[in-house]
């Protein structure tokens, strides 16, 4: 997992760095060569991000955990009893 969100954060740097390079470009061809290929990437890696599951911070494991009920345990019994 941790491998794509390394090829996310290259593609978004290399979509930065062809965009930057375009303004600089001498002819027009380059120019919309470089917007071009750096918008495709964007898209490409946007897609590969929103496709990463979301995380809520175990919030499954709290409702689990609120969901049954508490047993008593054994010293709770015998203070009932006795």
């Amino acid at each position: 997992m941790s491998d794509r969100y390394v090829l996310t954060a290259v593609l978004f740097a290399s979509v930065l760095f062809l965009a930057g390079i375009a303004t600089k470009m001498p002819s027009m061809r380059g120019t919309r060569l470089a917007v071009g290929l750096s918008v495709g990437m964007f898209v490409f890696a946007a897609v590969v991000t929103f496709s990463f599951p979301i995380n809520f911070g175990g919030l499954r494991q709290a409702q689990l955990s609120l969901s049954r009920p508490r047993r008593p345990t054994s010293r709770g019994l015998a203070s009932r009893r006795g």
